[in-house]
């Protein structure tokens, strides 16, 4: 599994309990181990194939391989009808933040990668019920 691979399926579990900042009347829907895998698998392929278009400069860059990914992913979470999505986009746009700052150098790619881990670990958990 490559580093984008572990970095996503990582937010997904992080996010798989997290709750919506705001408030909510009922308790969050929790996913089930089947859906977190499924859904780690479908962002694992959307990633693998998007880290490849720029491993191969079809896609050259951290930012378009962002670009490529960010709509798959948004998919495999609407399919498992995932109920975090301000989450999820937020977790997005700063993985486009990051990318832009390693393309123009600014970060290394290493530092891209610890910042995204600290950014999702400090995602609001709620328990499991």
């Amino acid at each position: 599994m490559g580093r984008f691979g572990i970095a996503v399926g990582l937010v997904a579990f992080l996010l798989s309990g997290c709750g919506e900042w705001g408030s909510y009347q009922h308790p969050p829907r929790v996913l089930s181990d089947q859906e977190i895998g499924q859904l780690r698998a479908e962002v694992q392929a959307v990633g693998d194939n998007c880290r490849s278009q720029r491993l191969s400069t079809r896609a050259p860059g951290f930012v378009a391989s962002v670009r490529c990914s960010n709509p798959g992913i948004v998919v495999a979470y609407q399919r498992v009808d995932y109920p975090y999505m301000g989450l999820l986009h937020e977790a997005l746009a700063r993985r486009l933040q990051l990318a832009e700052r390693a393309d123009e150098k600014k970060i290394s790619e290493g530092d891209m990668l610890v910042e995204f881990y600290s950014d999702a670990r400090g995602l609001p958990a709620i328990p499991n019920p």
